[in-house]
């Protein structure tokens, strides 16, 4: 198996690589559905996958998909590494 190396970034840095607000980032992160890493108080991001991310979103807005275009969302990706275990979620 290949293994991936992902340079993270914390929030307010990919926020501005992204050309998004940081606080819609934070917003989007916190529901689950921005891919992201926590490390203490930290969120932590891969701008190409976040980047990924909100193309495919935009696809399934422009083709009529789910309804991402009114709970801002649509599926819930998230980074192999993350597990809700880390967050206290289990």
């Amino acid at each position: 198996m290949q293994t991936r190396k992902h340079n993270l970034v914390p929030l307010l840095p990919a926020a501005k690589q992204l050309g998004i607000s940081p606080s819609w980032l934070r917003r989007e992160a916190e529901a689950g559905r921005i891919p992201h890493l926590r490390a203490g108080d930290r969120l932590l991001f891969v701008p190409e996958i976040v980047q990924r991310v909100l193309a495919e979103r935009a696809s399934r807005i422009e083709h009529g998909g789910d309804n991402a275009a009114k709970d801002g969302g649509g599926d819930k990706i998230s980074l192999p590494t993350h597990t809700r275990e880390n967050r206290g979620e289990a």
